[in-house]
C-alpha cells in the first residue's frame, strides 16, 4: 500500500534529494544501493527503469516500495503510471510525451503525487494550470544517463523564479556541478548517476545536503 497521503505530501514539501534509482547506473547492488539511500536520508526515491520487462519492473518497484515504506519515503514510477498503481507506489512521473498529467490523475485520484519534466519557460508557465505536484527541471547540466547537453546554471536561474510547485533541477548534478546549481538558486535536486554509481552512496548523499544547506 502506498504511505498515507498526508505524509507523502509532507515528505514531498520538505524533500531536498530526490533519488533515481536505475539499477544498470548502480556500481554496488541495487538494493545496497537504495539502503544506503534511505540509511543517508535519501528524501524521494524514484523507480527509474525503462529497459525492464512489464513483470521484472513491477516485482523490482515492490521491493523498492517495501524497503521505502520503512523509511517513510514515499516511492515514485517513471512513465509507467499502471505499473504504480498495481505496485502500490506513491506517484509516478510523467515526461512531456507521456501520457498528460490530466490523464494520470485520473487514474490516480486525487492521494497520490504526479510529477512533471519541463524543459523550458513555456512548459514551466504551463505547470501552474496542470494538476501535479512537483515539477523536475533540465537537464541543468550534460548528462551521461541521457546523452544530452544541458540548459547551465543561468537557464535554471531564468526559470526557477517562474516555477510555482516545488522544484528539482535533474540533469548533470554531482559533487562537481552542484555549487553551482545553488548559486542558481536551486534547492531541490533529482540526482542519478552520482549516486547510483558511487562507491559510498551514503557518502555523496551527506556532501550533496551540505551543499544544499
Amino acid at each position: 500500500m502506498p504511505l498515507d497521503p498526508d505524509l507523502a505530501r509532507t515528505r514531498l514539501e520538505e524533500a531536498r534529494i530526490y533519488v533515481l534509482l536505475t539499477r544498470q547506473l548502480c556500481r554496488l547492488d541495487p538494493l545496497l544501493v537504495l539502503e544506503e539511500c534511505l540509511d543517508a536520508g535519501a528524501d524521494l526515491v524514484q523507480v527509474r527503469e525503462l529497459q525492464l520487462p512489464d513483470r521484472e519492473l513491477l516485482e523490482w518497484v515492490h521491493d523498492v516500495r517495501e524497503r521505502c515504506a520503512k523509511h517513510r519515503v514515499p516511492v515514485i514510477v517513471n512513465d509507467r503510471a499502471d505499473i504504480a498503481l498495481l505496485a502500490g507506489a506513491d506517484g509516478v512521473h510523467v515526461g512531456q510525451t507521456d501520457l498528460p498529467p490530466r490523464a494520470v490523475r485520473e487514474l490516480f485520484g486525487k492521494d497520490l503525487l504526479v510529477g512533471l519534466s519541463i524543459h523550458g519557460h513555456h512548459q514551466i508557465r504551463e505547470s501552474a494550470d496542470e494538476p501535479v505536484d512537483y515539477i523536475g527541471i533540465g537537464p541543468v547540466f550534460d548528462t551521461e544517463t541521457k546523452g544530452v547537453e544541458g540548459h547551465g546554471a543561468a537557464w535554471l536561474k531564468e526559470l526557477l523564479p517562474e516555477a510555482t510547485l516545488p522544484a528539482f533541477g535533474v540533469g548533470g548534478i554531482d559533487l562537481e556541478t552542484v555549487d553551482d546549481a545553488v548559486a542558481a538558486g536551486l534547492d531541490r535536486i533529482a540526482v542519478s548517476s552520482a549516486i547510483c554509481g558511487a562507491e559510498s552512496p551514503r557518502s555523496v548523499i551527506d556532501a550533496l545536503r551540505e551543499a544544499l544547506a
